[in-house]
């Protein structure tokens, strides 16, 4: 995702204090968030709509929360799949 180690760490270091507002400024970062409440069917939803391999996970603060991939995402949902096909 980010080719630049110090700009990575710039990025990272926003999402451990909390700054959303500041997550806007870094390239392919859209103002699209995903709340700690949403479902696996609603992230991958907005990633399609919007083109995107992961979304920014907020909370009711607006804090950031954590950053949620696709391949994340689509694992759960395979194991699940596949476990209840097991059961």
């Amino acid at each position: 995702m980010l080719s630049n180690e110090e700009l990575g760490e710039e990025f990272a270091a926003v999402i451990r204090n909390n700054r959303a507002d500041d997550l806007l400024q870094y390239p392919a970062v859209v103002s699209t968030t995903l709340h700690t409440g949403s479902n696996n069917y609603t992230a991958l939803q907005e990633m399609m709509r919007r083109n995107l391999e992961a979304l920014v996970v907020i909370d009711d603060g607006r804090r950031p929360a954590g950053v949620v991939e696709r391949d994340q995402v689509l694992t759960t949902l395979v194991l699940s799949l596949t476990e209840s096909v097991r059961s």
